[in-house]
């Protein structure tokens, strides 16, 4: 599919409306902060205060800075980007013109602090992007996403060197763009997640793959586990055994790796880690603290959804059953209400092994697989090979 085509019924004034809102935003942002500079002289003067008293006010207004991100930032994690940012904008616009209607040096000075909140939550509203690594992500264009607000990026690694990584790929070439922009990350502040599809041809490569991420300085390794639909359907699944395998040894990786490691579409991870660290003495309590319990129940449609660029709705990415459009329905109603949506919350709707399973509520299953193998999203997912006790009947 190309570009043209993914983007086709956006209106083109759109795109102006975003780039005219972007570029006044920042400039009347960085106008306002340094043309105090050139007039503390006429402001002090006003006020029968020194310079340095002026001065104080562009020191304070930095720094309240780090408020305003955690303040929106938390607002951004709590309601979505969209509204808080929109408050933000208005928020530290109204404060700019009472800052210049301020009758006093102490209003002065309370309005800049303000003001200084309202710059911090633009950055505080971060955002994280999924580049594709072509000669187009260049150095620049990684500095210029980040001081937009991208405070992290994701890059896929599918093989240890350039001959195994991109004869998966298919393009020649995508793993040097893929080292040099995870170097260009690194030296920009920019955190980054890598992510490896695990299927039978990648499989084998993964312990040098974990290699390879030690010297990145990534802060997540993420592995997504094949799910046999779309582009996908081509390729080939590990094997339940060899799944369970690779379990027990990422756990083991886990323990020492300067980052965290998570798996996609592989739930019964939790089983695994859960069991280990069980027997390494660990209470209920402590394993809920960890990486892996705090993910505990997320998995499709349950703390997970996925819009498209055509603003399609489905529980997941790649669980591709149509709920609805967020230009026709209401968001948080579809995923509240809608009865696909509270099935996939339902664990006592699950069918067959992960219906009886112990580990239910923490794991679930895939519920993507179940679906591509047999067109139920609640039957069992087939990677997972525990078999849970049949519960007695009377």
């Amino acid at each position: 599919m190309s570009a043209a085509s993914d983007t086709h019924d956006v209106p083109a004034s759109d795109y102006v409306s975003a780039l005219v809102a972007s570029f006044l935003g920042w400039t009347l942002d960085a106008f306002d902060f340094f043309i105090l500079v050139f007039v503390l002289p006429s402001v002090a003067k006003d006020f029968g205060k020194s310079i340095p008293d002026l001065a104080l006010t562009i020191t304070v207004t930095l720094a309240f800075r780090p408020v305003g991100a955690l303040i929106f930032g938390l607002l951004a994690d709590r309601y979505g980007r969209r509204l808080p940012l929109m408050i933000d904008l208005v928020f530290y616009s109204v404060v700019e013109v009472l800052s210049g209607l301020a009758p006093s040096y102490t209003t002065f000075l309370v309005l800049r602090a303000l003001f200084g909140i309202g710059m911090g939550g633009e950055w505080g509203i971060g955002a994280s992007l999924a580049p594709a690594a072509t000669p187009d992500l260049t150095r620049e264009r990684l500095a210029s996403l980040n001081a937009a607000g991208i405070e992290t990026i994701s890059l896929s690694l599918d093989g240890s060197n350039a001959q195994r990584h991109d004869t998966f790929r298919g393009v020649p070439g995508t793993f040097d763009h893929t080292i040099r922009a995870a170097g260009w990350a690194r030296e920009l502040g920019i955190q980054l997640q890598v992510n490896t599809l695990v299927t039978a041809e990648t499989l084998p490569d993964l312990p040098a793959i974990y290699e390879l991420m030690l010297d990145l300085g990534i802060r997540r390794w993420s592995l997504f586990f094949l799910i046999t639909m779309g582009r996908g359907k081509g390729m080939q699944e590990v094997s339940p055994g060899d799944s369970e395998k690779l379990m027990h040894w990422l756990y083991e990786m886990s323990k020492q790796a300067p980052f965290a490691i998570a798996t996609t579409e592989a739930t019964h991870y939790r089983r695994v880690a859960t069991r280990e660290m069980a027997s390494e003495g660990m209470d209920e309590q402590a394993i809920e603290a960890t990486p892996v319990g705090r993910g505990f129940g997320i998995r499709d449609g349950n703390g997970i959804l996925f819009i498209s660029h055509e603003g399609a709705v489905n529980p997941s990415g790649f669980l591709p059953v149509h709920i609805g459009n967020v230009r026709t329905d209401h968001l948080v109603n579809l995923y509240r209400e809608h009865p696909v949506f509270s099935s996939l919350r339902d664990v006592s709707a699950y069918k067959g092994r992960c219906g009886r399973c112990e580990f239910v509520n923490t794991c679930g299953g895939s519920r993507a697989r179940a679906f591509a193998w047999t067109g139920d999203y609640l039957e069992s997912d087939p990677l997972c090979p525990f078999v849970p006790p049949v519960k007695a009947t009377s």
